[in-house]
């Protein structure tokens, strides 16, 4: 009976060891997994702050390109092809995040016909295609343009017959903000 009470002491006493150690090992184990965690947030964090700030900056770059055309053309009374052609190139060069950058005028439907000596004015039709522009008081077409090449089709386009471009023209108009739009044409 001294042999199996010295026994059940011992099992009990195993027990009590084996469940201490079990317990300290799960805790060991959750206090390493939150520091991991926080660590893991932390870096995480630091990366979005890193991509947050070369999104900006290079956002403000493109702005600066965007406002230096702006200027150019404020500033002079008329502007060629061939000159919007030189200032964008020199633009687009230097900011390879600009694809593109269009020139486009409010045309009143009296002076369409000045405007179409040198292309036609159209619009996209229901199913995509290119078809000449419906009547109407105002038109917003893509007159001057660079990169042309692989644009070709934008050239003309009157991105005023598309409601969510029309909005945005005229929102960019009437608070005198630059607009930046997705590609006008695949």
């Amino acid at each position: 009976m001294l042999l199996s009470t010295m026994k059940y002491k011992n099992s009990i006493i195993v027990s009590f060891i084996l469940t201490i150690g079990i317990l300290l090992s799960f805790l060991l184990f959750s206090l390493l997994r939150a520091n991991e965690l926080e660590l893991t947030k932390e870096k995480f964090s630091q990366l979005i702050n890193q991509y947050a700030n070369t999104t900006e900056y290079a956002l403000q770059e493109e702005t600066h390109a965007l406002n230096s055309l702006a200027a150019y053309h404020y500033g002079s009374e008329n502007i060629s092809a061939q000159e919007f052609k030189n200032f964008a190139s020199t633009i687009i060069n230097y900011h390879p995040n600009v694809q593109a950058l269009a020139w486009v005028p409010e045309v009143l439907h009296e002076n369409k016909q000045e405007y179409e000596k040198d292309f036609y004015l159209n619009q996209r039709d229901t199913d995509g295609s290119m078809v000449p522009v419906g009547e109407r008081n105002v038109y917003y077409p893509v007159y001057f343009l660079e990169h042309f090449t692989g644009n070709e089709k934008a050239l003309g386009l009157d991105i005023g017959s598309e409601k969510n471009r029309l909005e945005a023209l005229i929102h960019a108009k009437n608070t005198a903000t630059l607009l930046s739009a997705p590609k006008l044409v695949e």
